[in-house]
């Protein structure tokens, strides 16, 4: 297959026939356009896997800090309308917020695992024409 047809498999595996995949096949997907945009596709396929997780670790250590960020902020408000008399129907579940966050991470390294795959996919049917 030529890089243009690869591109397109890798697309279909994992955005599906009809384009809906599911959020971890759109992660890896989106990673591996990124890396293919920065590296070129030939180069992406040699990547080896340490310096795939080394390129994504800031960008998910960011979202993670984000996430946790915005939870201390609710709950800092939270408290502030507590102190200051304000009644409030709905408080923040703090165990579902913190396994929200957990989850989150999880499915990052589902989408390295599928991006991992999709990478070997990549290896097995390329033919360069060079």
């Amino acid at each position: 297959m030529t890089e243009a047809e690869v591109i397109e498999l890798i697309h279909d595996q994992l955005e599906g026939p009809t384009g809906g995949g599911t959020d971890i096949e759109l992660t890896a997907l989106g990673m591996i356009c990124a890396d293919i945009e920065e590296f070129g596709f030939e180069a992406w396929m040699d990547m080896p896997p340490h310096k795939v997780v080394e390129g994504h670790i800031e960008a998910t250590q960011h979202v993670a800090e984000d996430l946790l960020e915005d939870l201390e902020a609710m709950l800092k408000q939270e408290k502030e309308l507590e102190v200051m008399g304000v009644s409030q129907s709905m408080r923040i579940d703090t165990i579902k917020a913190v396994s929200a966050v957990g989850d989150g991470l999880i499915s990052v390294m589902k989408s390295m695992v599928l991006y991992f795959a999709t990478q070997e996919l990549a290896r097995l049917n390329y033919e360069p024409t060079h």
